[in-house]
């Protein structure tokens, strides 16, 4: 135990997690993250405070109609996507422990990920070595983190994908993971369902959940509807948040 401890201690001062922990707490957004200017265009991710049935909190990511290899690679360099990892998990973590502290008991995050728009072509021998140096981080210095993955809509090579990268995480996050295809498409919604109520899933799901109170999300953006980033015509997710957050003008 000490010796983890001590190689958690070593990890977070390399990459000054520390310091980006303190940038949160201070008000740093997602738009703030390292290449962000470049990479958001190219995800569209929402992390909320809608809860899950065991109370964790839901993140929903969508790939559909915005995300491209070639332009992804070209964004940024290995070296700062790892540092954009390295953010999103310290962001992660302390909502999570700010939640934790609010509700009385752990919440973790409960991540949804839209498949749809995933092709061949984005599951290219350099995406996979630029995710690869990331894949082992929430196991090794945040295993609190995460309580779900839900993958829905995923194409046929969704799971040879999952087949390269699972060995690269514990037994433990494999067992959180869980892969719906496109052939069912009745399946997610069943598989939401059993995930969260329908007032913790967008209509654009399958839930009741249609307003979202932007005091209560993390975007990576600024949450307004005239805001050219939250248009993303081609998203489902994109388009429900454009029209579901609730914000001041």
């Amino acid at each position: 135990a000490a010796d983890q401890l001590r190689k958690v201690a070593e990890w977070r001062k390399r990459v000054g997690a520390d310091e980006i922990r303190d940038a949160v707490e201070a008000g740093m957004t997602p738009a703030e993250w390292p290449a962000m200017d470049r990479l958001r265009h190219l995800m569209v991710f929402v992390g909320t405070e809608l809860y899950t049935h065991t109370g964790d909190a839901m993140f929903f990511l969508s790939a559909q109609g915005v995300f491209d290899t070639r332009p992804f690679l070209r964004a940024c360099s290995d070296a700062e996507w790892y540092r954009v990892i390295v953010h999103m998990l310290e962001h992660a973590s302390y909502h999570a422990d700010r939640l934790s502290e609010e509700k009385g008991h752990l919440v973790r995050w409960a991540s949804v990920f839209d498949a749809r728009g995933i092709e061949p072509r984005h599951l290219s021998p350099k995406l996979l070595w630029r995710f690869k140096p990331a894949l082992p981080l929430a196991d090794a210095y945040y295993p609190e983190l995460i309580g779900a993955m839900q993958t829905i809509h995923a194409p046929q090579y969704i799971y040879y994908a999952w087949r390269v990268v699972r060995p690269f995480i514990s037994t433990t996050m494999q067992e959180r993971v869980n892969i719906v295809d496109n052939k069912r498409s009745a399946s997610y919604t069943t598989a939401l369902a059993a995930l969260a109520p329908p007032e913790s899933i967008p209509s654009v799901y399958g839930g009741e959940c249609r307003t979202i109170p932007a005091a209560k999300t993390i975007l990576p953006i600024n949450a307004r509807a005239d805001d050219p980033c939250l248009v993303w015509k081609e998203n489902e997710l994109g388009a429900f948040l454009r029209d579901a957050i609730e914000c001041d003008q």
